[in-house]
C-alpha cells in the first residue's frame, strides 16, 4: 500500500484520511464529497488512485451513511463538517474538492469560503434548487418517511442511471440500491429539506480556481442547462466540462476507469510536481 489510512470519526460524524507514504509533508488534501444517499465509497476508487500523491478525506455527510445518526441543521452543517475534517488530517495550504451530486453544491460552498480551494472536480454538477423545485425535495422527504428507502432506492436512485448501465453493469445498479438503502429515512428525510432550502453559493474565494466538470449524457438532473449555470456560478474560475456517453448521474460508478483517468489528469495538471514524483 502506498498511503496510510487514518481514522478521523467524531461523535457526530464518519470520517477516514489518508496519507502518501512517499510524500507525506504534501501540503495538499484531496477532499472527497459524496451526495443524497451515498456515502464516502462512492469515490472510494479515486481516493485510491490519489492517495499515494496527496493526502486525502472521504467523509459520511451528517445525516447519511455511517453519520445518519445525527441530522444537518443547514447547508453549513456540511461545510463546517468538511472544515473539521481536513483540520483533523492536517495543516494544508492546498485543497482539491471532489464532489459528487449534493457533493458539488457543498464544495462550491466551501470554495467560496476558502481561498486554499484552488482546484475542484465537479461530477454530475447541480445548483441549488428554484423557488419552483424546493417543494420537490418535500416530497422526496416524505416518500422516505412513507414509503422507506426502497422505493426511494428504486424510484431515485436507480432510475437516475443510464439505460446503458441497466442493461450492462448489474454490480453498478446494486451498488447504487446498497447506497440508498443504507439510508435511515427520517435522517434522509431532514437532509432533503436541507437541500431544499439551499441558496447559490458564491464565486470561488481563489480566482485562479480550476474546475472539472463531468456529466452524464444521459443525466437527466445534471443537465446541460444545469451544467452551463454551474460554470457562470464559477466565474471567475477556469472550467472545463466533459460529458461521458452512456452514462447517467452516477459517474465514479457507472464510468469508474474514465473518471479516475480524469481526475488524476485534473489533479496533476494543478499541482505538476505531484505527477513527478508519482
Amino acid at each position: 500500500m502506498s498511503h496510510v489510512r487514518t481514522d478521523l470519526t467524531t461523535p457526530r460524524f464518519f470520517a477516514e484520511g489518508t496519507t502518501p507514504e512517499m510524500n507525506p509533508d504534501t501540503d495538499t488534501c484531496v477532499v472527497f464529497i459524496h451526495g443524497l444517499g451515498g456515502n464516502s465509497m462512492v469515490h472510494h476508487p479515486l481516493q485510491e488512485a490519489v492517495a499515494g500523491i496527496h493526502a486525502t478525506v472521504a467523509i459520511d455527510l451528517i445525516g447519511l451513511g455511517r453519520s445518519r445518526h445525527s441530522v444537518p441543521e443547514s447547508m453549513e452543517t456540511w461545510v463546517d463538517q468538511i472544515q473539521e475534517a481536513v483540520a483533523a488530517a492536517g495543516r494544508f495550504q492546498h485543497l482539491i474538492l471532489v464532489g459528487h451530486s449534493l457533493g458539488t453544491l457543498i464544495a462550491r460552498d466551501v470554495a467560496a469560503r476558502d481561498a486554499r480551494v484552488d482546484a475542484l472536480v465537479l461530477f454530475g454538477p447541480i445548483t441549488a434548487p428554484s423557488d419552483e423545485q424546493r417543494p420537490i425535495f418535500t416530497s422526496r422527504g416524505q416518500a422516505a418517511l412513507t414509503d422507506g428507502m426502497p422505493a426511494v432506492a428504486d424510484n431515485f436512485g436507480v432510475a437516475s442511471l443510464a439505460a446503458h448501465t441497466l442493461a450492462g453493469k448489474p454490480l453498478s445498479v446494486a451498488l447504487v440500491r446498497e447506497f440508498l438503502l443504507g439510508q435511515d429515512p427520517t435522517s434522509y428525510a431532514a437532509c432533503c429539506a436541507v437541500i431544499g432550502a439551499a441558496t447559490e453559493p458564491g464565486a470561488p474565494m481563489a480566482q485562479a480556481c480550476r474546475a472539472l466538470l463531468v456529466r452524464g449524457s444521459d443525466d437527466r438532473i445534471s443537465s446541460h442547462e444545469l451544467v452551463f449555470a454551474v460554470e457562470h456560478g464559477l466565474r471567475p474560475a477556469q472550467t472545463r466540462t466533459v460529458v461521458l456517453d452512456g452514462v447517467g448521474h452516477w459517474p465514479q460508478i457507472e464510468s469508474v476507469d474514465v473518471c479516475t483517468q480524469l481526475l488524476l489528469e485534473h489533479v496533476h495538471s494543478t499541482h505538476p510536481l505531484a505527477h513527478s514524483g508519482h
